[in-house]
């Protein structure tokens, strides 16, 4: 960071250098003129001039060579600071509790990530090669007029006191409709995400126009976000061409009344003609640059808001990682609400070392929500969970997550090879490991036969795969984590009853000596669990082994006559 500061502070240094070119420039052509228009010709003046023009060719010399270093050293330090801004970015958002990503659509986040570098590289071009040079042009241009015309530099100076308070009204006035414009852009980009990445449901259901259409009007909206935006602008560079028409007419003016007195030479006139010249490109610059300025910051502002929002879910000051030994868990008086609706009322459930127990209870009983809240997910009401007596709310999210394995019941895999999906839980596996999980959830076999194996990329969320190989693939990703806590979320929801009968052999395998918490509406996965608790309403209803549930009038009983039917012994 101090490097890189460094070199911006020489960019600033190369930059200040370029502007004398600009400013010398029209001073040299006065000397030239006025020497032509008032000498006759010979070798001392000839002399004068190519001494003039020397210096001239020296300057601008200087000037490029300040443009090229400026460039150069940008070449090198503005890509990686939108490097760094795009990591920053993404790292601030991975640090969101899951509710927030449950809320927002992937397509508009990546685009709040990638305008905040965007954002920076327009600031950095604007300031360093618009703002900046403009106002040391203006300040060098100020002080000549004050040595040699004060009464036109007064009339500059109050020129460019106007200018910059319309640009700054302007700027302040167009700042909502830019904020607006980059809201809308953030909307449009979601919605197109979200119907590619659902391209298969739409063209099922037939419903190509009617998204097109749907994106079309969102489309719209932008559209005329960005034309109000740009209307605004316009009205600030109209603004800016009316005062520049008379400050023309009126340094013209002055000159022409000082050379009815015999105080302006011709030189003089192409003096303040170039300076004016050099003023309007200046400053008609200086105030686009102000707006496009306040337009990148408009434009990264929703990515700053993000990263200054206060996290919903963050580790404790000294938060300690987690030490797992045992692998008790314990839920003590655990309340929590979601979207204003009580989930779970007071539930209090103790797990002991290495026992296996099933949820179980009819949708939308707080199943999920539990194991959401031990993976802290999100934090609670009230109440307390503990693994190994240690609170989970004061030890680090990574080091509760490293300790438990989760697979979900709808598992979605990166864009990636199967082995970089399988070994995302263990990087450092080795390919003979990968292999061995994969036989034991018995993967092995359908990736052998793939044209490029545990090469094969899988397509996004895994798209290529069925949903019972992306279930297995997931529990290989789990065996090769062997971690001390097990949650399986309806884990072979998306198996046919061959692949099942082989997975629970594996899961049996996987489950050894392990903690394991299962979620299943197939009562017929979860007969040998040690301890079944039944959920209703928010609350423990109910628990004992399977044989003793069957026994008891309640719920369990209830599904499991719905569902007896229809399994095997």
């Amino acid at each position: 960071a101090k490097l890189r500061k460094s070199w911006l502070l020489f960019i600033l240094v190369t930059v200040t250098i370029a502007p004398i070119a600009t400013v010398y420039t029209p001073i040299a052509l006065k000397q030239l003129v006025d020497s032509i228009s008032t000498q006759q010709p010979s070798a001392e003046v000839l002399s004068g001039l190519l001494h003039i023009l020397i210096v001239l060719v020296a300057v601008r010399l200087l000037s490029h060579l300040g443009w090229r270093g400026s460039g150069y050293i940008s070449a090198w330090v503005q890509p990686r600071i939108e490097a760094d801004l795009e990591a920053r970015g993404l790292e601030g958002l991975m640090q969101r509790s899951h509710g927030f990503f449950s809320d927002q659509p992937a397509g508009s986040l990546v685009r709040r990530v990638t305008s905040l570098a965007n954002a920076y590289s327009r600031l950095h071009g604007t300031f360093f090669w618009n703002l900046y040079p403009g106002l040391i042009s203006a300040i060098l241009i100020i002080g000549e007029l004050l040595r040699t015309r004060p009464a036109a530099a007064v009339l500059v100076s109050v020129w460019i006191i106007v200018i910059g308070v319309g640009n700054y009204l302007i700027s302040k006035w167009k700042r909502p409709a830019d904020e607006e414009r980059s809201r809308q852009q953030s909307a449009g980009s979601g919605l197109l995400s979200d119907i590619i990445s659902n391209a298969l449901t739409v063209k099922m259901f037939s419903h190509t126009h009617e998204e097109v259409q749907s994106f079309r009007e969102r489309v719209d909206v932008r559209v005329k976000a960005e034309h109000i935006a740009w209307n605004r602008s316009e009205h600030g560079m109209a603004m800016s061409d009316i005062t520049s028409a008379f400050l023309n007419a009126a340094v013209l003016y002055l000159a022409l009344w000082g050379w009815e007195r015999g105080q302006v030479t011709v030189g003089d006139f192409v003096l303040l003609q170039g300076f004016v010249v050099v003023l309007f490109e200046q400053l008609n610059y200086l105030g686009q640059s102000y707006r496009h300025m306040m337009e990148a910051v408009a434009d990264a502002s929703e990515m700053v808001g993000i990263l200054k929002t206060p996290l919903e879910v963050k580790d404790v000051s000294k938060a300690k990682p987690l030490r797992v030994k045992k692998g008790s868990i314990s839920f003590q008086g655990v309340s929590f609400s979601y979207a204003g609706s009580k989930v779970l009322k007071g539930m209090s459930l103790g797990v002991r070392p290495q026992e296996k127990i099933a949820f179980v209870g009819p949708s939308g009983a707080g199943k999920s929500t539990i194991v959401k809240l031990l993976l802290r997910f999100y934090d609670l009401e009230t109440g307390k969970i503990t693994i190994d007596g240690q609170d989970i709310s004061k030890v680090t999210q990574d080091s509760l997550r490293e300790a438990i394995s989760l697979v979900p019941q709808d598992p979605v895999l990166f864009h990636r090879s199967l082995r970089e999906n399988i070994s995302y839980s263990h990087p450092d596996a080795t390919i003979e490991e990968v292999i061995e999980a994969s036989k034991k959830a018995h993967c092995h076999e359908f990736i052998s036969r793939l044209p490029g194996g545990y090469d094969t990329l899988v397509g996004e969320r895994g798209i290529k795969l069925s949903g019972g190989e992306r279930q297995r693939v997931a529990i290989a990703r789990a065996i090769l984590k062997n971690a001390p806590i097990l949650i399986l979320d309806e884990a072979t929801s998306a198996l046919d009853s061959e692949s099942e009968e082989l997975i629970q052999d594996a899961l049996h395998t996987l489950m050894h000596d392990k903690t394991v918490i299962v979620i299943a509406h197939r009562l017929s996965t979860i007969m040998g669990m040690d301890r079944i608790i039944v959920i209703e309403d928010g609350k423990m209803s109910d628990q004992g082994t399977h044989q003793e549930l069957t026994k008891k009038v309640g719920k369990y009983r209830d599904l499991w006559h719905i569902q007896a039917g229809g399994f095997q012994s």
